[in-house]
């Protein structure tokens, strides 16, 4: 039995083994739809619990401690937290990769993220002090994208490449519907900073509880993770050396990588500062700032959790995914220069609205893309664990970024930070109409030799 095979178990339900061989992507059966509900809904908690403190309550949370510093605070503390998810989305992909626990390849990354997700929030939600909250930031970074990672990896371990593009298109929906859920939260209980960070980690924990124990994983034998290299410190503290690899190797998988990093820039801008930008930019009061923010975020978040599987829907029926792909930036960019053209709640929302469809685009179908361009059964993990990546990175930069304005005394110069993240949402396009779809698996990777692969296929 080959290591894209596996062996499939879970509570009361297995799936058939089939004879030894790799097993092609046009091999593996459709999923049922409940398998792609427990799936989403995972998700949907997931992004609840990161979203919430990540682009509400975390910056609230900060200026209620110390409102005099709250940029800086805010700055350092996002940066940071963002730092450890880079660095947690490729470690554990990597480990998943090569785990062979009887529980499974993916599920107990995905039950320790859940609950390690719950602790860090209860420390953010009970801290009184800028360093708690600091430390329960990073305790649901590590922990949630350690969760992030195995659960799209199940995208390419289950899931056919028919069915891809409308899950795709869900678990894109689940990040904007984490917010929404977030927010409302926020929005019933502005006064109760331990309940709004841990409702959405409860219902993160209760959900991924629910698909881990129902869905079939695989199990990675011995001799089958003998074709895999063995886990090694060095390689997986080697990320960026690892990336260059893959990406010498084949250039689409870093045109992937530099479209979702350019891209990415506008949509963390967006969320990172939504509550600083309609506070300092528009100067609304503090007393009126919970009303303006949760109606922004509705905008923002209903939009593109309608947006994204209908994009994925509509890219899967035209057969043209990157063409579809590349209004995501133009909308996202018209979108900024609305908000910072017209400085009142009516651009701030037009604006907030181009910005939500552009980004239900993006996601309803960068995880599509992406898996086109992984390069083999054995890295996937570590390959979406690059992928995210490349969604987190933006954080790192643009805090630094916005840490540099306020130490030049500038101040928070939203022209500057917002102005410049919507240009290189727009230098994206150079490089998406590069991406190719690759279905070769790499040199290095031991294959059985009746496998035919099929030739590389530009993405339409």
């Amino acid at each position: 039995m080959s290591y894209e095979q596996g062996i499939y178990k879970n509570a009361g339900n297995s799936a058939p083994v089939g004879p030894t061989g790799s097993k092609k992507d046009k091999d593996i059966p459709p999923v049922r739809w409940t398998f792609v509900l427990s799936w989403t809904l995972a998700q949907l908690g997931l992004w609840a619990a990161v979203m919430t403190p990540a682009s509400v309550g975390l910056a609230l949370r900060i200026a209620d401690i110390d409102p005099i510093n709250k940029d800086s605070h805010y700055a350092l503390v996002s940066g940071v937290g963002a730092l450890f998810a880079v660095v947690s989305n490729y470690a554990f992909g990597y480990l998943s990769d090569r785990t062979t626990s009887r529980f499974g390849m993916r599920r107990p990354y995905m039950l320790a993220g859940a609950i390690g997700t719950m602790v860090g929030s209860a420390l953010m939600g009970m801290g009184h002090t800028i360093p708690v909250v600091f430390a329960g930031w990073i305790v649901v970074q590590i922990c949630a994208n350690a969760a992030l990672t195995t659960f799209l990896s199940v995208l390419t371990d289950r899931i056919p490449p028919q069915q891809r593009g409308i899950t795709s298109g869900f678990a894109g929906m689940c990040r904007t519907s984490g917010i929404i859920l977030g927010t409302l939260t926020i929005k019933l209980l502005p006064d109760s900073p331990v309940q709004i960070f841990l409702i959405p980690a409860g219902v993160f924990l209760f959900f991924a509880v629910i698909f881990i124990f129902t869905f079939g994983d695989k199990v990675l034998s011995k001799d089958e993770a003998s074709k895999v290299s063995k886990i090694s410190v060095i390689e997986m503290a080697s990320i960026f050396k690892v990336a260059r690899e893959k990406i010498q190797y084949d250039s689409s998988f870093g045109w992937v990588l530099l479209s979702i990093f350019l891209i990415q820039c506008t949509i963390s801008v967006s969320q990172m500062y939504l509550v600083y930008f309609a506070s300092d930019y528009l100067h609304i009061l503090r007393k009126d700032l919970p009303s303006v923010v949760f109606i922004g975020a509705m905008i923002l978040n209903l939009a593109s959790c309608a947006t994204a599987p209908v994009a994925g829907y509509i890219a899967d029926k035209l057969g043209a995914r990157r063409k579809t792909f590349c209004c995501a930036p133009i909308l996202m960019a018209a979108g900024i220069a609305t908000m910072i053209s017209i400085p009142s709640l009516h651009g701030y929302y037009i604006g907030l609205f181009l910005i939500a469809v552009g980004f239900g685009v993006f996601e309803g179908l960068f995880v599509a893309i992406a898996t086109t361009t992984t390069r083999g059964s054995t890295s996937i993990g570590s390959d979406l664990g690059l992928i995210n990546m490349a969604m987190t990175l933006p954080s790192v930069a643009l805090t630094a970024a916005s840490a540099g304005l306020i130490a030049s005394g500038i101040g928070m110069n939203y022209v500057i930070l917002f102005g410049g993240a919507g240009a290189l949402s727009l230098l994206s396009l150079l490089f998406i109409r590069k991406i190719r779809s690759h279905k070769i698996g790499h040199p290095s990777e031991q294959h059985d030799a009746s496998l035919s692969y099929e030739p590389k296929a530009e993405l339409k």
